[in-house]
């Protein structure tokens, strides 16, 4: 199905503001290089058991991190010909970790300062080794029942994204990226409905549409879209 992008963005900002979603700076992407520093966008919180977990940086896949952070999941990238792999990370604000014991003190008060997951796609080539991080494309949802975000699986030539809630009632989708000329780009993004008494699909495509202007709130706007 062809949607307008001014229409889907008219109906992520509604939705956003109907529900309370907050889209925060940065914008699309950033990069980073060997000896770089991901810091988080907004100043950490002060009270002081948030300053004595979150200050301070650690060093992984050649950058520097903010211990605001932590790393929730990797994705070596097995399907690459060559040596060097990409390697998918994502990156979580403690304030999105329900399962760390630490997460409760880095809540920020402020409604329009909520840290963004981050997903880092790493790459290792040896000439020139450089990490793309993507703010808006990951998941913030928080869930005991489900990690929150979504599952990476490599394909040929890209990734998919995705993502499955709910037991008797089950909502799923899925994200297809492709890599055009050494620059990702969504090519379409399916979801799904099952009950007992029903399964509805609902696919939405794009041509050429930037990795870095997919936004998380584009899912729930989709749902609206076609009464999911």
């Amino acid at each position: 199905m062809q949607i307008p992008m001014f229409l889907l963005l008219t109906l992520c900002l509604l939705h956003c503001s109907n529900n309370s979603y907050i889209v925060v700076k940065p914008i699309g992407l950033m990069q980073y290089h060997k000896g770089d520093t991901i810091k988080p966008v907004y100043p950490l919180p002060k009270n002081s058991n948030c300053l004595a977990l979150a200050e301070g940086y650690f060093s992984k896949f050649g950058v520097h991190i903010s211990n605001f952070y932590e790393v929730e999941r990797v994705f070596p990238n097995k399907l690459m010909k060559d040596l060097d792999v990409d390697t998918f990370v994502i990156l979580s604000p403690l304030s999105l970790v329900p399962t760390a014991e630490k997460a409760g003190n880095c809540d920020r008060e402020e409604k329009d300062t909520i840290e963004n997951r981050i997903l880092l796609i790493v790459s290792n080539k040896k000439e020139s080794p450089k990490i793309t991080a993507y703010p808006n494309a990951i998941s913030n949802q928080t869930s005991m029942a489900w990690q929150g975000y979504e599952n990476i699986i490599f394909i040929p030539d890209g990734f998919e994204m995705q993502a499955s809630k709910g037991q008797g009632h089950v909502f799923e989708y899925f994200i297809n990226v492709k890599k055009i000329n050494k620059k990702n780009y969504v090519q379409w993004i399916k979801l799904s409905e099952t009950n007992p008494y029903r399964e509805k699909i609902f696919y939405f495509k794009r041509k050429e549409l930037p990795f870095e202007k997919y936004n998380r709130v584009m899912i729930d706007s989709l749902r609206v879209i076609d009464g999911l």
